[in-house]
């Protein structure tokens, strides 16, 4: 059980950093500024995300609820970038 937990908090690393690139694509989409200075924000913010996700994946005492959290924000954030660029969102 020991190997499994530890596993899955190792898995957490390119986990965040996928649900972190979700969270940032989503932001450069929303930001009401030019294209350029919502991708330098979007860049400054990736890194204090990345780094709480990281803390949270080897703080939390349940990383099972810790990994629902994660699935359903990554497939929540997946949908809106998507639909966002089918839709045409920012240009």
């Amino acid at each position: 059980m020991m190997h499994l937990q530890r596993a899955g908090r190792l898995a957490a690393i390119p986990a965040g950093y996928v649900l972190t690139s979700l969270v940032t694509a989503a932001l450069v989409r929303i930001l009401p500024m030019h294209a350029v200075d919502a991708v330098s924000v979007g860049f400054m913010v990736f890194f204090a995300i990345y780094a709480g996700l990281i803390l949270w994946a080897f703080g939390t005492r349940r990383p099972a609820r810790m990994w629902i959290w994660w699935i359903t924000a990554s497939a929540l954030l997946a949908a809106f970038v998507g639909w966002s660029i089918v839709s045409g969102g920012r240009s």
